[in-house]
């Protein structure tokens, strides 16, 4: 059993060595500035996949939508949240 839990993570931690690596990684920072936000965190695996599509340059229509889900907090798709994105970036 787990006796510490990173809660922008939702992993847990046996010990202290592996808890000081986690908050040291790029996927805990990733989701700390997501929290910040208001938005709910992602997986590793997840974030996992995003830096690698992003590495090659390609970002799947998957990685899009799931970014729409979370970033709006309701279901809606990733045209119509590129668009929302696109005006407020031109309005701010």
């Amino acid at each position: 059993m787990s006796t510490v839990t990173c809660n922008a993570c939702n992993a847990g931690f046996d010990d202290k060595e592996q808890r000081r690596l986690h908050y040291r990684s790029e996927w805990h920072r990733y989701n700390l500035k997501r929290k910040v936000a208001g938005v709910p965190g992602v997986t590793e695996a997840l974030f996992l996949a995003t830096q690698s599509a992003l590495a090659e340059g390609s970002k799947p229509a998957s990685i899009q939508c799931f970014t729409a889900v979370l970033f709006v907090g309701r279901s809606i798709g990733a045209p119509k949240l590129m668009s929302s994105i696109s005006t407020r970036d031109h309005i701010f």
